[in-house]
């Protein structure tokens, strides 16, 4: 499996609780297919590169049987299934039943090359316990191989390993597993009509996370996009059912790569269903080297889980007087040019404040920022607002979802 030497984090245990009742979004339609347990896809690995541990893989057709040896040395060992698996998995789930507690984790392999590691939970011996191992749309906390950086699968599963580490109390044991299967999410529900497709963008109900730099974490021009959006869709401005969430999640010095590493625990932290991304100006102020590559891998990592977005270019640095901005300013042009085509490529709304702002500089007008050509003051702020709103409609009917 790709990645297997790579080293096992023992992360902070909780006793692990599930049943098939607790299936990952499944839905009327999904099917359960169940995986064959014959010796030839079945591999076991014996944590050498921490010293090899003791044990070993049996199987037979009711059963895989998972031993395990730390009294001479050794870290970890996983079992795991290399295949073949149905198109479409969205979920592992297999029943395990170990001799005595233990710590357990998983790892999902994909046709790129990634690995994904899960937490390591603590599982109660004596008893069969089903777990359920999630193939897409979610972001794991560890992930290396690959040619890309994602913390979410792109592709399609190829392997899934359990591990046992070693713990106290649990040096030498057995863990039987049973019933390996998968998921197969079932035909989707009719698609809704596309957003801004003859309606106002933003939907009752949403919950809209703003991500960037300090420009975001500001406020400014979410505020003042609020103002308006309630001031025309009353019913979107209140609090409670139907209103929008406004998810302020800017942080100062933050760019594409950083984003990028923060990007499931705040997907997992706040569910959004819209994602408006104002990136670029801190890039270029530091280093815009591999800003299209990290972008792309964002709006990937957001594709599992149909998060409709939103990319606002930052308005033009204000370099008139400040040699030092030069550089940056011409950077940024380029970078807002990448943006743009990246969005073109994967189907992203573009929100453009670059365009209109380097004009409004052509033509003589006031500096925009409050002072350092870069961050905006309250006319910098309200041509963000009205560039965002412009681009998701303001003004057209509001959107009503069919009964």
């Amino acid at each position: 499996m790709p990645g297997i030497r790579r080293a096992v984090i023992l992360l902070a245990t909780v006793v692990l609780a599930m049943s098939l009742s607790a299936v990952r979004s499944a839905r009327a339609g999904d099917s359960f297919v169940s995986l064959r347990m014959e010796p030839g896809l079945w591999g076991f690995h014996d944590g050498r590169e921490f010293g090899a541990a003791g044990g070993g893989l049996k199987v037979t057709a009711e059963a895989v049987e998972l031993s395990y040896d730390f009294t001479a040395a050794g870290a970890y060992v996983s079992g795991g299934y290399h295949g073949p698996f149905p198109a479409g998995v969205a979920e592992f789930l297999i029943d395990v039943t170990p001799d005595q507690d233990c710590q357990m984790n998983h790892r999902v392999g994909t046709t790129d090359g990634r690995c994904y590691q899960g937490r390591a939970v603590r599982v109660p011996g004596g008893k069969t316990t089903t777990l359920s191992i999630p193939t897409t749309g979610v972001t794991f906390p560890e992930a290396w191989g690959g040619n890309h950086q994602s913390m979410t699968p792109i592709a399609p599963v190829q392997a899934v390993h359990l591990t046992v580490g070693k713990s106290a109390g649990a040096l030498r044991g057995t863990v039987r597993l049973t019933n390996p299967r998968v998921r197969v999410p079932g035909p989707a529900a009719p698609p809704e009509p596309a957003r801004g497709e003859g309606s106002f963008y933003l939907r009752p109900g949403d919950v809209v996370l703003f991500v960037g730099d300090a420009i975001t974490l500001d406020g400014g021009y979410i505020g003042v996009a609020r103002e308006r959006i309630a001031r025309a869709y009353p019913q979107l401005g209140r609090t409670g059912e139907g209103g929008l969430k406004f998810v302020n999640a800017g942080l100062p010095g933050s760019r594409a790569g950083d984003v990028l590493r923060r990007l499931g625990e705040l997907l997992a932290q706040h569910r959004p269903t819209v994602v408006v991304l104002c990136l670029g100006a801190t890039d270029c102020l530091a280093d815009a080297s591999g800003f299209g590559a990290r972008l792309r891998e964002i709006l990937a990592a957001l594709k599992p889980s149909a998060k409709a977005v939103t990319l606002l270019a930052p308005l033009a640095f204000d370099a008139r007087g400040r040699p030092e901005l030069q550089g940056p300013a011409q950077t940024l042009e380029k970078v807002v040019a990448e943006l743009k085509a990246v969005a073109a490529a994967e189907g992203a709304l573009v929100a453009d404040c670059f365009t209109p702002s380097k004009r409004h500089q052509e033509n003589g007008g006031e500096d925009l920022s409050w002072g350092d050509g870069v961050h905006p003051d309250a006319r910098g702020r309200e041509m963000m607002a009205e560039t965002l709103l412009a681009a998701w409609g303001l003004g057209k009917s509001l959107y009503v979802r069919a009964r």
